[in-house]
This record gives C-alpha cells, sequence and structure tokens, in this order.
C-alpha cells in the first residue's frame, strides 16, 4: 500500500512538472526572436548561379529583417515563393526551428545545354526540358547548340515547330 502511494505521488509530481515545464516553452516561444538565419545552397556538380549571399539579400529585400524579429512574424511561405520565383532555383526549403534559427535550403536547376538562336539570343535548357536564362555570377560548362534556331527565351506560348526542335535538341544531348 505505502509503494502504491509513492508510486502514485511520484508519477504525479513527473506529470506536473511536465506541464510546468510546458507552460515556461509556450510563453517562451510566443516572445521568440529569431537569432540567427542559416542559408544553404546545394551547389550540383560545381554548378554556382547563386550563392548564399544572393539568397540572403532576396530574403532582406522583402523589407522585414530576418534576425531579431518574432519567429511568429516570420512569413516562411512568403520567403520560400520569393526564392522559388528566381529562375536558376528547383526547389526551395524554409523553416523555423524550435531554437530561433530560420533555415534555407536552395537546390539549383541544372543546365543541359545552351541555346545560342540565329538572332543572337541565349538561354540554357535544363536537364528536364525547361528554359532558364544566362546568369551574370556564372556560365555553366555545357554543349552549345547553334545555327538556324530561332527558338527565343521568352516565348509565352511556344509553336508545335519551336517545341519539336528544343526536344530533338533535348534528345540529342540526353
Amino acid at each position: 500500500m505505502i509503494n502504491r502511494i509513492k508510486q502514485i505521488i511520484k508519477w504525479g509530481s513527473t506529470a506536473v512538472l511536465a506541464l510546468v515545464l510546458l507552460g515556461f516553452a509556450n510563453v517562451d516561444r510566443n516572445d521568440a526572436r529569431c537569432w540567427k538565419f542559416d542559408v544553404e545552397v546545394e551547389h550540383l556538380s560545381g554548378l554556382y548561379f547563386i550563392d548564399e549571399a544572393f539568397v540572403r539579400e532576396q530574403i532582406h529585400n522583402m523589407g522585414q529583417p530576418v534576425v531579431g524579429s518574432l519567429m511568429d512574424s516570420l512569413d516562411i511561405t512568403d520567403m520560400r515563393s520569393r526564392i522559388m520565383q528566381l529562375p536558376s532555383v528547383k526547389e526551395a526549403t524554409v523553416y523555423k526551428t524550435v531554437d530561433g534559427c530560420v533555415k534555407v535550403k536552395v537546390r539549383q536547376r541544372s543546365p543541359l545545354f545552351r541555346v545560342i538562336t540565329k538572332n543572337h539570343g541565349s538561354y540554357y535548357v535544363d536537364n528536364e526540358g525547361g528554359r532558364m536564362p544566362l546568369s551574370n555570377q556564372y556560365t555553366a560548362r555545357v554543349p552549345v547548340i547553334t545555327g538556324n534556331i530561332d527558338v527565343p527565351f521568352a516565348s509565352a506560348e511556344s509553336t508545335e515547330r519551336e517545341k519539336e526542335l528544343i526536344q530533338s535538341c533535348f534528345d540529342l544531348i540526353k
């Protein structure tokens, strides 16, 4: 009987202690400020279209500083969508940690070849067949396709002939 009472007291005090600690953790979390902003860019096979500084600049240009802001006020969905708008980004993950850190992980698109049109326009075609613009920061070492190619980069609606031409170049390089 005494052992049973001791066990009930032990488990009861453990539960009360856990609830008290969770209460303190919840209060601290509501007032938590971001103390660290960590950016990681995956440089696949030596690609350097974007770097950590460029991603940081894009986030800072949103208007609200990350470090020092309340964690609850940071809109990570908006941060992710801003990063995904960059033409050389394939995938971006943005998340908050419980210790007050905002982490950003970015994966770059990988160009397969470069197209130089007959009008001297130029762009890359990535390994999934999508077009991506040239970068001011980096030039990829990829095969160049040139000649009588009149498929512009920014054509909103490609004709069937343009799609076939780019697809045949894609198939050739693959």
